[in-house]
């Protein structure tokens, strides 16, 4: 049998252990929480980044599309080379040795290279002509993630003189 001797520092050596697991939940719990808020902030970067290749294909079709509406070359202004677009360009414009970073304004909502707070995203539209009748054009997006490194994204379209 046991006397009350024998049990004398159990209920302290029991609580040790008990505040030890707590401690050890919380401190993974907060570990996991900020891992999940690094990695949604990653994932919007990434959520922009691919809208804005998307946004440089779109306004270079407009371009295309203008330059038929106005009766111009249909290809006229898309020579082989690198260039920078805004929302609303109405032609390519040359990037000259480094892409100039976009800028977010935040009462419209959108990026652009003429007002706004400086962001870590660039764009740069690609043209490669394939033949008289077929451009391919390659939207890239790069930017400097949260964790200090380089990133991109980008989207590739070929568009067909098919008028």
């Amino acid at each position: 049998m046991f006397s009350l001797k024998d049990k004398k520092g159990q209920m302290i050596v029991e609580s040790v252990i008990a505040m030890g697991i707590i401690v050890t939940g919380i401190v993974s719990i907060v570990g996991l929480a900020s891992r999940s808020i690094g990695q949604s902030r990653s994932i919007a970067d990434e959520f922009i980044a691919i809208n804005l290749a998307a946004e440089g294909v779109e306004v270079s079709k407009n371009i295309l599309d203008a330059n038929i509406i106005n009766g111009r070359a249909w290809n006229q202004g898309f020579a082989d080379g690198k260039y920078e677009v805004n929302y609303l360009s109405s032609s390519l414009t040359s990037v000259l040795v480094v892409p100039k970073n976009l800028l977010f304004d935040s009462s419209t909502k959108i990026y652009s290279y003429n007002s706004g707070e400086k962001t870590s995203f660039t764009r740069v539209i690609e043209v490669k002509n394939l033949s008289g009748n077929e451009i391919m054009l390659i939207s890239e997006v790069g930017w400097k993630s949260r964790d200090g490194g380089n990133k991109s994204t980008s989207v590739e379209t070929k568009f067909l003189n098919w008028r």
